[in-house]
């Protein structure tokens, strides 16, 4: 098996471009950010392992004797949601922030909203980065464009942009942290499972 390397990282971003733009079905925030990864990640054989917090951190890992593309994306776009995008993900500075990289936001202790960057330049007039994204939404939408500078967008998590723990996905330790000591559910409606439940 492959492992995420500079390389890799490099060509996920790239990858993301056309995804998020081309994408033709209708899809909430997460699941567009975690469709195009994992799809990436089958299309070069790249692991995945995915944690999330129920009074101690879990994991979903990604085994490629017991787990296809559908299956493995089915169980995640399922059980993980806003939140536990913002938990397997990396604050990145916003002059490093690159396409694929996420704008998380975290209303509260259940619901949050991910915009997958699509591009992001800096203007020196304005002194900010202009940023184009790519959301779904909640009733689930074919993703929607947006563009604004970045100090215009609303309640940024952490008031930096994300990348995806790459290095998490490699296996190695990442310290863990997480303010609720409750089940992370997804985003998306009340009747879904927890994660606990999810076959790995």
């Amino acid at each position: 098996m492959a492992t995420w390397n500079s390389n890799f990282r490099l060509m996920f971003s790239a990858y993301s471009r056309p995804y998020i733009s081309q994408y033709n079905k209708k899809i909430d925030c997460a699941d567009l950010a975690l469709a195009c990864l994992v799809d990436f990640a089958f299309d070069h054989n790249l692991p995945l392992r995915f944690k999330y917090y129920s009074n101690g951190w879990k994991w979903i890992k990604l085994n490629r004797r017991i787990h296809d593309r559908e299956k493995f994306k089915s169980i995640i776009l399922l059980n993980l949601g806003a939140l536990n995008v913002i938990d397997n993900t990396t604050k990145v500075e916003l002059p490093s922030a690159r396409s694929g990289d996420l704008i998380m936001t975290k209303h509260d202790a259940y619901m949050g909203h991910t915009r997958v960057i699509y591009d992001i330049t800096f203007n020196s007039t304005q002194n900010d980065y202009w940023v184009v994204w790519y959301q779904g939404t909640l009733p689930p939408v074919i993703p929607v464009r947006f563009e604004d500078y970045f100090e215009n967008i609303d309640n940024v998590y952490g008031n930096s942009p994300r990348r995806w723990a790459f290095d998490q996905f490699n296996g190695r330790t990442v310290r863990a942290r997480h303010s609720n000591d409750r089940p992370i559910l997804r985003d998306k409606d009340k009747k879904t499972p927890s994660v606990e439940k999810v076959p790995i």
